[in-house]
């Protein structure tokens, strides 16, 4: 079965649990990443408050065709307990394209991951 990684990572904190989930699962890695590249701060305001409400951004094509993927990983970092807005724009376009979905969201501390 072909899986597909798809995720967003600011900090690199998603990107580094994906790398590890991707060589047990032999996963192709997808990076979501945003048109207008977002700083610590704008994730904060007004990145929060979009992933609060379920907002979009504009986000950069990707390469792979996510339909040829059987499974799709979806991972993303928690703002104000949401998907961020760039994982929201991913699903919205790609909604009929994926056949079997599963979303991981990460939420870390310096030294601890929590997977949900």
């Amino acid at each position: 079965m072909r899986t597909g990684i798809v995720y967003y990572s600011l900090s690199g904190v998603t990107k580094r649990v994906c790398e590890i989930i991707s060589e047990k699962l032999d996963a192709e890695l997808i990076r979501i990443e945003e048109k207008k590249k977002r700083t610590k701060a704008s994730a904060f305001l007004p990145g929060c408050p979009q992933a609060l409400f379920g907002k979009c951004t504009k986000i950069k094509p990707i390469e792979q065709d996510i339909s040829l993927f059987e499974r799709i990983i979806i991972a993303s970092p928690v703002w104000a307990g949401n998907n961020v807005p760039a994982i929201n724009t991913f699903i919205k376009e790609n909604v009929n394209s994926i056949f079997s979905i599963f979303q991981l969201k990460i939420v870390c501390s310096p030294n601890i991951f929590i997977l949900t």
